[in-house]
This record gives C-alpha cells, sequence and structure tokens, in this order.
C-alpha cells in the first residue's frame, strides 16, 4: 500500500490509519450524495449510469487502486515478469546508481498481502450475496413482493433498480476499502 498519493496534483498522506477512514467515509458519502441526486433527477433511470457508476469506476480504478498501477493499493496479482518486463532491469540500474530501493514502486506481493486480499475479497462479496439474493428474491417472486410490501410494479423496478446500482458499487468499492480500512499505521515516506 502506497502511503500518499497525489489527487488532482495535491499530495494526500494516507500513512494513518485515520486518514484512510476519513477518505474512504467521504468516498461512500459522495456516492451516497450522487446516488440520491440521481434519484431526483429521473429516478436512476439514465443518470444511474453517469451519475453513480462512473464516479465508482473511478473511485476502484484511480483512488483505491488494486486494478492498475494508480490508486493508494498495488495491483491485484500482477506478475512483474508479465506485465513489466523491463521493471528488473531498471530496477537493477536505480540500484547501481546508489538510490535505494525504497524509492522503486513495489508491486510484487507476498503471501501475507495475498492472504490479506483474498481474505477481504472473501468478506466484501459474502455481503454482496446477501444482497444479490434479496434482489433475486424480489424479481422472481413480483406477485408476493407486491402484495406483502404494498409496493406498485413500477416501486418494485425503483427498489430492484436501487439494489443494483448499490450493488455495482460495492463490487467494485468495497474489497479495497476493507483492505484500506483494517491496514494498520505505517510509515511516512520521507518526501
Amino acid at each position: 500500500m502506497r502511503a500518499d498519493f497525489f489527487l488532482f496534483g495535491r499530495r494526500i498522506k494516507m500513512a494513518r490509519r485515520a486518514h484512510r477512514h476519513r477518505l474512504i467515509v467521504l468516498i461512500y458519502a459522495v456516492l451516497a450524495a450522487l446516488m440520491t441526486t440521481s434519484w431526483f433527477l429521473d429516478r436512476w433511470r439514465g443518470s444511474g449510469l453517469w451519475v453513480v457508476l462512473f464516479p465508482a469506476f473511478i473511485v476502484s480504478f484511480f483512488i483505491f487502486g488494486g486494478f492498475v498501477g494508480t490508486g493508494l493499493l498495488k495491483p491485484f496479482g500482477v506478475k512483474m515478469r508479465e506485465a513489466y518486463p523491463d521493471y528488473w532491469r531498471m530496477r537493477s540500474l536505480h540500484l547501481k546508481s546508489g538510490s535505494s530501493a525504497r524509492e522503486l514502486p513495489e508491486f510484487l506481493e507476498d503471501e501475507r498481502e495475498r492472504h490479506q486480499r483474498d481474505h477481504a475479497h472473501y468478506r466484501a462479496y459474502w455481503f454482496m450475496g446477501g444482497l444479490i439474493l434479496a434482489m433475486l428474491t424480489f424479481w422472481v417472486v413480483p406477485p408476493i413482493s407486491v402484495d406483502q410490501m404494498h409496493l406498485s410494479v413500477e416501486q418494485l423496478m425503483d427498489l430492484l433498480h436501487g439494489l443494483y446500482l448499490v450493488t455495482t458499487i460495492l463490487v467494485l468499492t468495497l474489497p479495497q476499502s476493507i483492505l484500506l480500512w483494517t491496514e494498520p499505521d505505517m510509515e511516512e515516506s520521507q518526501n
């Protein structure tokens, strides 16, 4: 995990767990506000994709990381020889020049990191499995849902659409959030 990253040209320190907690809470609050705004615009019909899911993709890939080389987390499961063939040559040249290995981005994951990532994905997707089952239950048995919950078919479809958006946001962001939330304080970079 990186101790800091740059967002809009500004360095943000994330070495302390409290800073990461604030970032995660802020991001989910912004996503909830965007989802509320999208509801009032057109009940998530057209704006749900652009107003809610597009920012969730940006957060997941570029702020949290784990998929590409940007963000707070290292890419998941990257094999350096295949993804970055010149990395080892550049690393050896960098070390021969007298620089320390700390200045290089380290993408290789060890067994502890792999276990943490697997556990975070397990916890995240176990929770989301319940959401998906709830969504499928409402979809498969709509007459019971409509009669017992006193919902119209349009309200039921709105509920299903909202559950879909929430589940998609959580699929994109929850594993990384769990990793960032549970990682202990780390040493800050000396830049």
